[in-house]
């Protein structure tokens, strides 16, 4: 008989373990059908889980473009520090010549001529670093950079996307009613999310695209003009930046690069450059026109004839007219605010100028 009740009692608990169970998950049901999921700390969506595993790649490649960046800094800095160097030397070399014409003493004579040479070495060793550093410059590869911009405004979209689903369901009265039954009975009730690892991952994410949104371009000076890497096609290239430019101007060599070979429906426009001297372009179409984290599609471009020796590539208006553009020499950088994200470019007809350098064939 005792043995008989011990085993009825010992059912009772298991009889409402199951009970409660089969509660549970038939509230989790409910919850599943809006994507959410019980955790540690909340009910969450189970899209946080991208976002969350993805962090880490993420903070990865920021480490690639922050160092990156520290390289073409440095190069930076030295081509600065280099051309400074140049043009106080000259001055010094200068001011040491005239008093050189009225000294009579073979002594401070002497010592002046001896001054000027070594000014004369240090000047001939700083236009060397300098020509060294433009060149390492250059050639830097600016893949980590576009990189990281790719990786921050992808992963931001879904955080993003992710942070606006939350806010629906909040407001979700069937949403709420399903949390309050998986809640049901529970020694530590759950709430709807996010979850602190995804906050947290969000919180970063939007720092980075802050930080990407007002982005200074770095800038590189070659000739007295002011350069940029430029993804046309997808394809990097070194272009000048002008205003002044009517289209974005590319030579026939960068074009055959990118498979753009104008054609008889081409149509032919002429270009007048500073001077004065004009010469014919044919109007294409790059697909996209890169500069930072900004791209512009089906940007009207003009293609020089072929044969002009070191032809500038020109980063001119049917690319720039889509931002408020400030060039800050200064610091050598470029910085861009856009204006109108779904703006097409018209196909300009005409003459156009350029202010921008000019060809050997001019």
């Amino acid at each position: 008989m005792w043995r008989l009740c011990f085993v009825f009692v010992a059912l009772i608990p298991l009889i409402a373990s199951v009970h409660i169970f089969g509660a549970d998950g038939a509230a989790n049901d409910g919850l599943k059908a809006f994507g959410l999921s019980a955790s540690a700390s909340a009910y969450v969506l189970d899209d946080e889980n991208d976002v969350v595993k993805e962090m880490p790649e993420l903070r990865k490649t920021k480490k690639e473009f922050d160092a990156d960046a520290r390289i073409h800094n440095a190069l930076q800095a030295k081509i600065k520090s280099s051309k400074t160097l140049v043009i106080e030397s000259i001055k010094e070399h200068d001011r040491l010549k005239d008093r050189l014409s009225v000294i009579t003493d073979p002594t401070a004579h002497n010592r002046l001529i001896l001054r000027m040479n070594q000014l004369v070495i240090k000047i001939n060793e700083a236009v060397a670093a300098n020509k060294d550093a433009e060149e390492l410059l250059a050639k830097h590869d600016t893949g980590p950079g576009t990189k990281y911009v790719d990786a921050v405004l992808a992963l931001d979209a879904k955080a993003q996307d992710i942070t606006k689903k939350y806010e629906q369901l909040a407001a979700d009265a069937a949403v709420k009613a399903a949390v309050t039954k998986a809640n049901r009975g529970a020694k530590s009730p759950l709430k709807l999310g996010p979850s602190p690892e995804f906050a947290t991952a969000a919180t970063e994410l939007a720092k980075y695209r802050s930080d990407i949104d007002s982005e200074a371009i770095p800038l590189s000076e070659e000739g007295g003009v002011q350069n940029l890497t430029v993804l046309l096609n997808g394809e990097t290239f070194k272009m000048t930046i002008d205003s002044g430019a009517t289209l974005v101007t590319i030579p026939r060599e960068m074009a055959d690069k990118l498979n753009l070979t104008p054609g008889p429906q081409d149509p032919v426009l002429e270009m007048r450059l500073a001077d004065g001297h004009a010469i014919q372009v044919q109007q294409m179409t790059l697909k996209t026109v890169r500069v930072g984290r900004f791209t512009v599609e089906n940007v009207t471009c003009a293609v020089m004839a072929p044969g002009l020796k070191d032809a500038p590539a020109l980063l001119g208006n049917s690319f720039l007219s889509h931002f408020v553009v400030k060039l800050d020499q200064k610091a050598g950088q470029l910085h861009l605010t856009e204006v109108d994200k779904g703006q097409t470019n018209s196909a300009p007809t005409g003459k156009i100028t350029v202010t921008g350098r000019k060809t050997p064939a001019e």
